[in-house]
């Protein structure tokens, strides 16, 4: 069976980072993004020309067994100079594809020029179109990173040429990069600070090796391509014979640099539709529903359908929060709310998917829930209202639920929220606008610690023990076969908090000073 899932595990197969085989492995990338923009899925089958083509590209992998690559980049073995060597690399775009291919250029032993494949890179075009010139900008980034990459690796290059065959890309990368418009400036800005303008060339397309990038090449066709492997043949002779540099100045590269030229546009005035009742504006549930409730009974006023006088109703009220849910709804959901009144299944992507909604006949989006067939329980508590998570409403509905609770916790809010609501992301959502609450804060912040203060010197002084003390009694004590009280007098050095401890029958001072005296003679 020909699927996507398929496809896509068969380019993964062949494990190419120097993309010796990128013209080959192009093909199947190219593919794969045409499965894509087709909207078949992993497991649809494809079919026609798409099949046709993956079964040809299946069959060349076995082709890939003859392909022999040497591991010396010079098989003479001898270099006359590291000054001789050099780095060409060559970029190159289609509507497809685009990419780069490098080649080192050394002079053998016997005075000819050699040429050795060092490594490609090439990307599938974006899928959102991009002009020719832009395409070819992309595949001159892919070179000046090559260059980036393989004169870190190899120290003795010292001459670096980059060839493109387009003229207006050139004509960007030796220009200003200020003056032109914002994807092009960003990408010449890269590729002057990674190559110099002046080492990039222009040549014929007929030679470029990098074309091969652009369109594929079958493998069997691959493992014999002279100019993929070895570059173009004058790369082969001397500098004198190589494509002469010449100025590409005509009404055609001039019209195409125009285009990318920054455009300067100035507005006079913009009109901005404010909303007559906008809920940032208030800071309160009842402020925002009460304001909602005197416009809508203005507005009935004017159109003669009633004439309502006195306080608000609890109806009116209750009107005006189903208003702002449904406002709420219809800028938040309007994509899912068309698919269930034309009895369509929800996209994969909705986040009301797993929720199973349901339009309520007042055209609130309710949770469909599994307490339908309870007969005791509300229509809210059965099947709550949708709200999302980032509005205005629900932080002032939230606000609302904690005060009732008196200012508790998260999970309190919630239970008092859900009584009406299913909020998406609701715990997180109530902990981000509770954070926000300055009574919260207050009652749950921390008391303040003092500082604790530095020890005396005479704590901190080295010394013999009880050279400094302090005394203190603990007491009374009952002992056996006496009636008298007694107590212990403490003597505690102030360094090593040592303790010494004395018999005393009573706590004068005649009796301290023989206490202190027998401590002493110890």
């Amino acid at each position: 069976m020909h699927k996507k899932k398929r496809a896509s595990y068969c380019s993964k197969i062949i494990f190419d980072p120097s993309g010796f085989i990128s013209p080959f492995l192009i093909r199947i990338k190219c593919l794969l993004q045409e499965l894509w923009q087709l909207g078949i899925g992993w497991d649809e089958v494809f079919t026609g020309q798409i099949k046709e083509n993956f079964q040809n590209w299946c069959k060349e992998i076995k082709d890939l067994q003859n392909l022999k690559i040497p591991r010396y980049y010079f098989p003479d073995k001898i270099v006359i100079d590291n000054q001789d060597i050099q780095l060409h690399v060559f970029s190159d775009a289609s509507l497809k594809s685009f990419g780069a291919v490098a080649y080192l250029r050394y002079k053998t032993s016997k005075g000819k020029f050699q040429t050795s494949f060092v490594i490609s890179k090439s990307r599938v075009a974006p899928i959102k179109k991009l002009t020719l010139p832009r395409l070819e900008l992309m595949g001159a980034i892919i070179a000046s990173r090559i260059v980036k990459h393989l004169k870190g690796i190899f120290k003795d290059i010292k001459k670096v040429f980059c060839w493109s065959d387009s003229t207006i890309v050139l004509h960007w990368i030796k220009g200003s990069a200020s003056q032109y418009k914002q994807f092009v400036a960003n990408r010449v800005i890269e590729i002057q600070e990674t190559t110099d303008p002046i080492s990039w060339r222009h040549f014929s397309g007929k030679y470029n090796p990098a074309d091969l990038l652009t369109r594929g090449l079958a493998s069997r066709d691959l493992i014999t391509f002279i100019k993929w492997w070895h570059g173009p043949e004058w790369l082969r002779d001397a500098e004198n014979l190589w494509p002469k540099v010449k100025e590409f100045e005509n009404e055609l590269v001039n019209s195409e640099v125009t285009l990318e030229y920054k455009s300067c546009v100035i507005v006079s005035s913009a009109i901005v539709q404010e909303k007559i009742l906008d809920p940032g504006k208030f800071s309160c549930l009842r402020n925002l529903l009460r304001v909602t409730a005197w416009v809508v009974r203005f507005v009935n006023a004017l159109k003669r359908k009633s004439a309502a006088k006195g306080p608000l109703t609890s109806d009116e009220l209750t009107n005006a929060e189903m208003f702002w849910v449904r406002i709420t709804r219809n800028d938040s959901y309007s994509n899912e709310i068309t698919c269930l009144k034309n009895d369509k299944s929800l996209p994969r992507d909705s986040k009301l998917l797993c929720l199973n909604p349901y339009l309520y006949s007042n055209g609130i989006l309710r949770v469909t829930g599994r307490l339908g067939k309870s007969t005791h329980l509300s229509t809210f508590d059965k099947h709550p209202t949708i709200l999302p998570s980032k509005t205005k409403l629900t932080e002032l509905l939230i606000w609302d639920s904690h005060k009732r609770v008196f200012h508790s916790g998260v999970s309190h809010t919630l239970v008092q929220v859900r009584e009406k609501y299913w909020i998406l992301k609701s715990r997180q959502t109530i902990k981000s606008v509770l954070s926000k609450c300055t009574i919260c804060k207050r009652f749950n912040s921390s008391p303040g610690t003092q500082v604790i203060a530095p020890l005396p010197d005479i704590r901190v002084e080295q010394s013999a023990p009880f050279t400094i003390i302090g005394v203190d009694f603990a007491g009374p004590l009952f002992v056996k076969d006496t009636n008298a009280k007694q107590y212990i007098l403490l003597i505690t050095c102030a360094v090593t908090r040592s303790v010494h401890l004395e018999l005393v029958g009573d706590m004068t001072t005649d009796t301290f000073l023989l206490a202190f005296r027998r401590f002493i003679s110890r």
